[in-house]
């Protein structure tokens, strides 16, 4: 009995010895764990921002497009004017031998009209290069500040992971 007893002692030893060891370990992971939400949260910040990013990314991307579709929309239509004019002063000069003095003024209001649509024209293509070199900046910017992100992530993701697995061991 007493063999017995000194045996379940021994045994009561180690088990406490095991349980104290167990609450060291618990007491070295604590702050892991707390470092691993923390990190996980800020993925997950991160996450948002990148999507948030990409959403504006989509919109000026769209209005970009917006603006140059509509600059071509008006280039073209001064093209027409510009074409219609020209048509108008070449008929104006034609006429000229009946009434030159006439013909003269209209070829110079004609010329003054064309020369005031090809400005507008040089205006809204000049508005429309604009627009693009505008959204591919942006594009640009955003394109590095989404590598930032990702970079971070991964680096959050290899911390998380280490952390992960010092929490196992």
């Amino acid at each position: 009995a007493q063999s017995a007893c000194k045996a379940a002692e021994g045994e009561a030893a180690a088990a406490l010895k095991r349980a104290e060891t167990a609450e060291a370990k618990v007491a070295e992971l604590s702050p892991l764990t707390q470092q691993l939400a923390a990190a996980q949260a800020e993925i997950t910040e991160l996450s948002s921002t990148l999507a948030s990013r990409e959403a504006e990314l989509q919109a000026s991307s769209d209005a970009a497009a917006d603006a140059a579709a509509a600059a071509t929309a008006a280039a073209t239509a001064a093209a027409t004017t510009i074409a219609q004019l020209e048509a108008r002063v070449t008929e104006l000069e034609q006429r000229a031998g009946s009434s030159e003095k006439e013909s003269a003024m209209a070829v110079r209001k004609a010329e003054a009209q064309l020369k005031a649509v090809k400005e507008a024209l040089e205006a809204e293509r000049a508005s429309a290069a604009n627009a693009q070199a505008e959204g591919g900046k942006f594009w640009t910017q955003l394109k590095e500040r989404e590598a930032a992100l990702q970079a971070e992530q991964k680096s959050h993701s290899a911390t998380r992971v280490a952390l992960e697995d010092a929490q196992k061991a």
